[in-house]
C-alpha cells in the first residue's frame, strides 16, 4: 500500500526456529525530495525480496522432472512418494505453502473476531 511517498509492505517471515512472524516495514521518502533520490528511492522498493531463505522451485524433492504446489502433487493415488527411489513425497514449495498457511491463519483470525463481537453483542455464542 502507497500514498506515493510512504509504502507500508507486510511480510511473513520464517526464520530457523520455524515461527511464523508478521512484519509490517515502511518506506518514506520526502515528498520535496529530488528526482534522482525518487529514482534511487523506487530502484530501493523494486529491489526488494522476501523470504530468500525459503526454497520455491514447486518441484518434487528428488523428482525434479515433477511440478507441483503441495505436497499431495508429490504423492500417487495410495499416498507413496512420486519419483520413487529418491522421491520424498515433498513439494519444494515453501514460500507458497507459508503463503496459503498465512491465509488461513488469518481467516481462522477474522472468524475467532466474528464470534467474540457476536457473543459480546448477543450474551450467547451461535447456535449450532
Amino acid at each position: 500500500m502507497t500514498n506515493g511517498s510512504n509504502y507500508y509492505i507486510s511480510s511473513v517471515n520464517r526464520p530457523a526456529d520455524g515461527q511464523l512472524y508478521r512484519n509490517i516495514f515502511v518506506f518514506s521518502i520526502n515528498e520535496n525530495a529530488q528526482q534522482i533520490t525518487y529514482d534511487v528511492f523506487e530502484q530501493l522498493i523494486n529491489s526488494l525480496e522476501f523470504n530468500i531463505n525459503l526454497s520455491d522451485n514447486l518441484y518434487c524433492d528428488g523428482a525434479v522432472d515433477i511440478l507441483c504446489f503441495d505436497d499431495f502433487n508429490c504423492l500417487d493415488t495410495l499416498g507413496n512418494p512420486l519419483g520413487t527411489p529418491a522421491g520424498t513425497g515433498e513439494c519444494s514449495a515453501d514460500k507458497t505453502k507459508m503463503r496459503r498457511d498465512w491465509g488461513r491463519l488469518e481467516t481462522i483470525a477474522n472468524a475467532q473476531t466474528g464470534l467474540n463481537n457476536y457473543v459480546s453483542s448477543t450474551g450467547a455464542a451461535p447456535q449450532l
